[in-house]
């Protein structure tokens, strides 16, 4: 039984490491700036269009997938903390093959990458058990974090210590909320057992 649940968990730890090879490639694919002067036209395309969208739909992928397969509310967070643990470990690793030993470069992305994949799995969990508004709430996962995501980065480039301070701690805050608060159910309602009656047009389809 424990051989089965760590199998599982380093699933989604691997889908992590696949996420985060295939953002890098399409980084290095379609990067611009490579030595070149950063201001902050150079700064805004590469955190919000080139880095975190890329990163952030390339986690909300296998972050989808798993919300497909799992019926177990609680351990969908668990599982979304693995896919950025997974995301995170392969990001360290580069990090510190270019010389990153002891910089912030390896502290501060390793939690960020964790909190923002809970984010996305405490969003489509919404939609899945709550049955809340599929579309809008579907978007949001990975808007949301592709937002915060670029502006981290954004703060980061510039120097913006106090905003990448307050936004790190906003969402580590709302990451142990997430985590820690209490559910209104653990398991999902099977779909074969909901009235054809009851159906109408807020029905989420692939997520029931």
């Amino acid at each position: 039984m424990k051989s089965t649940i760590i199998y599982k968990y380093l699933t989604a730890i691997s889908a992590g490491f696949i996420s985060a090879w295939l953002a890098l490639f399409v980084e290095k694919l379609f990067h611009f700036n490579e030595g070149g002067e950063t201001n902050y036209y150079t700064a805004f395309i590469d955190n919000f269009f080139l880095v975190s969208l890329v990163e952030e739909f390339a986690k909300f992928f296998f972050v989808m997938i798993f919300t497909l397969i799992v019926k177990d509310r609680k351990k969908l967070l668990y599982w979304g903390i693995c896919i950025g643990l997974g995301f995170s470990i392969f990001e360290e690793g580069k990090y510190i093959m270019e010389g990153y030993i002891y910089d912030s470069k390896l502290i501060i992305p390793f939690f960020f990458h964790i909190f923002l994949c809970m984010i996305q799995m405490h969003i489509l969990t919404q939609i899945r058990f709550d049955r809340i508004n599929k579309y809008f709430y579907l978007n949001l996962s990975w808007i949301a974090t592709w937002l915060i995501h670029g502006f981290y980065d954004m703060s980061l480039t510039l120097g913006f210590d106090l905003a990448w301070i307050l936004i790190y701690t906003a969402i580590a805050l709302y990451s142990l909320y997430i985590l820690f608060k209490k559910e209104k159910t653990d398991v999902v309602v099977d779909a074969n057992i909901i009235d054809e009656t009851e159906k109408d047009e807020n029905d989420f389809g692939f997520f029931r």
